[in-house]
């Protein structure tokens, strides 16, 4: 009988081993959540949408078509044919600064740049090939006159352009100018455009006219003013209204010599109907002539603040006149001598945001307008009213109730091709996008919903984002900004502490022979790799490119990796081993959570020449070796995935496709052959693994052993390279970017050419909406331009208590609702 009992014993062992090995060999990682497994993966659009309109421009004979001109180079110019409520990329150029159409012609349009101005006659239908780069592009736009300056500040760029309704072939354009020291965050250049420390100079403007409808362009030479803003007479083509820094300036000679009329400050706009009354907004006001721009009178009761940006009389209606403010919108029925505000509250139909600038009217109907709002990282007329923050409700809106209510007015215009896309840790709604040359980084705390913006110099170039283990509200940032290339906010974007390239050129080591000094001035350096010790988030580091673009000097060749210990107060090169001849961009650095000495960095031709593979460091970053024996050596690495409790474990996803390690990358076998753009687990269960690339979005359940392709409704897998004005051309449907949420309920992605898409586990409740309004305002930017490490350990520590200080007192100027979804 015991020997029965045993052997019945014996028996539930084996059985138990039997079912153990079974379980290992077939089922070797824990089970996937149902919520992997019954998710349908509907993906629902969330558009990024925001403003920072230079001009938009209403056809006087045909109002549903208008143009508008967009502040940043991802973006530059677009044409609504229903009246200002969708809109369509035309053309990429640079910065747009001014837009004007022919007054009978809505075909004829042209439009100026940081640069340039281009011209089309065809309203902007895409007519012939022009190679642009890598890429094909139909482009109808036309450049007819270079200004001879480089990209970027405010001093050189094309400032106002004005075609004559007496006689259309008439065109004038002008080039700002500077009176003084730079006056906002672009102003920080030295000569011929290259960027330097800020310093007293002065340049003036420049006026060009065209006798040929803007065709070809002469200079008119001249000792004239900062040119903000440029009005002709409309029965006189010789008779042109200049609005300038210190007032407005009148010529009755075609622009050969000007005399000052009105002393005001920061004159931005100037508009009139019948050449008798006038109307020119500045800083101090509004002044208004009726005699011809002889004598003239302030004029501020009425309107939301005495910065004014925009004036625009309607065509027909011309006791009714519309401005924007800084404050708001405000609307006049007496031909501009008494205002009302008419922006009205965000929970009774009025705007969300009331920072202002942009302005069409309707020619016809007194009642419709459109406004876009503005943050002045980029505004030509008034950049030093620049400040930074958090904006809410950013857009375009139009009413058409006379200012009654307002509803959004940018259809189609959108972000639609981001560079990175990085969910919260710990709130579960809270995701962060941002996209290359645009206008800032975009923050949701509703899972897309809604946006807020961070602008910047470094959120216009943004690259890598990073959440401070131990602070919700604290990120870091790298980016390829002149000036502004290293960030760290403590309050979730509306303050930042910034670092300059010169503290990662101070800190040099191993990599110093591939520095030139005397290269260093107006130079500029890309910082992309980014990660923080997920123990100790005083370490971080960050990984350089060897950018060969023709965007500023470049005086630090080959990659390089930089450390911190202090929270980003000092740095050193952390690079030993490492091969900085090669021209790469250190795309990716991954730190292994189980094994906080183990890191590894994904290089990669993005941005830059070549791919130089994967390395390893397995002291902490000190020295590095190659880790990439199974894949090609120049395989761009998009993204390095560790697994959190297996450190052998890896997965890279490459130009090649995915590659997989068990052996802690001592190997490398190719698991899935498409290309991969970016690649992110599931926090919560990490052999749950998105991929994206051309073909669209796959999952794994097994840590990459094998892929399941969920792209389902997404616009996916489009021609590479088809016929569309812009990078990349027409949207080609490739995911770009890919992020879960921190508890694997909700994946976002983002589609070149049409922006981005999230996916929501169906047992997730309605997700509240954020309504939160206007601006959420910092304090002054800080930016750290060191001379030795001491001094930059000080500045930049005390920078960071600034903005943690700030972080608590900044009042909010907003107003919150929250509201479900249903």
């Amino acid at each position: 009988m015991r020997a029965t009992v045993r052997m019945s014993l014996l028996q539930v062992k084996q059985i138990i081993l039997c079912l153990t090995l079974i379980i290992f060999v077939f089922f070797p990682y824990p089970s996937v959540s149902a919520s992997v497994q019954l998710q349908d993966f509907n993906w629902q659009s969330r558009p990024m949408q925001s403003g920072d309109i230079a001009q938009i421009a209403v056809s006087q004979t045909n109002p549903d078509i208008m143009y508008l001109g967009v502040e940043v180079n991802m973006h530059s110019m677009y044409k609504s044919e229903d009246g200002g409520h969708s809109w369509r990329r035309i053309h990429l150029g640079d910065h747009a600064k001014d837009v004007a159409v022919h007054p009978t012609d809505p075909d004829t349009v042209l439009y100026s740049d940081s640069q340039s101005v281009w011209l089309t006659t065809n309203g902007g239908r895409e007519e012939g090939h022009v190679s642009i780069g890598p890429f094909r592009r139909m482009d109808p736009f036309e450049k007819v006159l270079d200004g001879g300056y480089s990209a970027g500040p405010s001093s050189t760029s094309f400032s106002s352009i004005a075609i004559a309704s007496s006689d259309p072939n008439v065109v004038y354009t002008s080039i700002r100018g500077e009176k003084g020291r730079g006056d906002g965050p672009q102003d920080v250049w030295g000569e011929e455009g290259r960027r330097g420390p800020s310093r007293e100079r002065e340049m003036k403007g420049q006026l060009f006219r065209s006798t040929d409808g803007g065709t070809s362009f002469t200079e008119i030479l001249g000792s004239f003013p900062v040119f903000l803003v440029l009005l002709i007479d409309p029965f006189d083509e010789n008779r042109i209204f200049a609005g300038s820094s210190d007032g407005v300036y009148l010529s009755v000679d075609g622009g050969s010599t000007f005399s000052l009329v009105a002393k005001s400050k920061g004159i931005a706009t100037i508009d009139t109907v019948d050449g008798q009354t006038i109307l020119a907004g500045g800083e101090e006001g509004i002044l208004h002539s009726e005699d011809r721009g002889l004598t003239w009178i302030r004029i501020t009761d009425g309107l939301p603040s005495h910065t004014v940006l925009r004036v625009r009389w309607v065509q027909n209606s011309p006791d009714v006149v519309w401005a924007t403010t800084l404050d708001g919108v405000a609307r006049s029925a007496d031909g501009g001598k008494s205002w009302i505000d008419v922006s009205g509250s965000p929970d009774a139909g009025g705007l969300p945001a009331r920072n202002l600038k942009a302005l069409a009217v309707h020619p016809t109907n007194p009642d419709i307008a459109l406004v876009a709002t503005e943050t002045f990282v980029f505004s030509v007329r008034s950049t030093h009213l620049f400040s930074q923050g958090q904006y809410y409700g950013q857009g375009i809106y139009r009413t058409e109730d006379g200012g009654m209510t307002w509803l959004r007015s940018d259809g189609g215009l959108i972000e639609d091709n981001l560079m990175d896309i990085t969910a919260h840790p710990t709130r579960p709604f809270e995701v962060w996008a941002s996209q290359q040359a645009s206008r800032g980084m975009y923050r949701s705390t509703d899972a897309g919903q809604t946006w807020s913006l961070s602008p910047h110099l470094l959120t216009h170039y943004p690259m890598r984002v990073e959440f401070f283990p131990d602070d919700p509200d604290g990120v870091v940032m790298t980016g390829s900004h002149n000036g502004e290339n290293f960030g760290i906010t403590g309050d979730s974007g509306v303050n930042w502490a910034i670092l300059s390239e010169r503290t990662f050129f101070d800190s040099l080591g191993h990599g110093r022979a591939f520095f030139d000094e005397s290269r260093s001035q107006g130079s500029n350096l890309h910082l992309h790799g980014l990660a923080i010790h997920p123990s100790n988030p005083e370490v971080i580091f960050v990984g350089s490119v060897d950018d060969r673009s023709a965007f500023s000097e470049k005086a630090l060749e080959g990659s390089h990796i930089f450390k911190s210990t202090d929270r980003g107060g000092t740095w050193v090169e952390f690079d030993e081993g490492y091969d900085h001849s090669s021209p790469t961009s250190i795309n990716d650095i991954k730190i292994d959570p189980s094994n906080t000495n183990t890191m590894y960095i994904g290089t990669s031709s993005r941005e830059s020449v070549t791919a130089n593979g994967i390395w390893k460091s397995e002291d902490g970053g000190e020295f590095w070796h190659r880790a990439d024996t199974g894949m090609e050596n120049d395989a761009s690495v998009s993204g390095i995935l560790i697994h959190p409790t297996n450190g052998n474990l890896l997965l890279t996803g490459t130009s090649n496709g995915i590659y997989r390690s068990v052996d802690g990358a001592a190997s490398w076998e190719l698991v899935h052959e498409e290309w991969i753009s970016d690649m992110e687990y599931d926090p919560t269960q990490a052999n749950v693994v998105y991929s994206g690339g051309p073909k669209g979005v796959f999952v794994s359940t097994n840590f990459g052993e094998s892929w399941k392709n969920i792209s389902n409704n997404l616009p996916v897998g489009g021609d590479p390279y088809p016929d569309w004005s812009g990078y990349g051309q027409k949207p080609n449907g490739e995911v770009n970017a890919v992020a879960v949420n921190s508890d694997g309920k909700v994946v976002y992605v983002d589609v070149s050419g049409f922006g981005l898409f999230v996916a929501v586990d169906p047992s997730v409740d309605d997700i509240p909406r954020d309504n939160t309004t206007g601006v959420h305002y910092g304090g002054r930017k800080i930016v750290v331009v060191p001379e030795f490490d001491a001094v930059v350990a000080l500045v930049f520590a005390l920078s960071l208590i600034i903005v943690l200080v700030m972080s608590r007192r900044a009042e909010f100027r907003i107003a919150r609702t929250e509201l479900k979804i249903h």
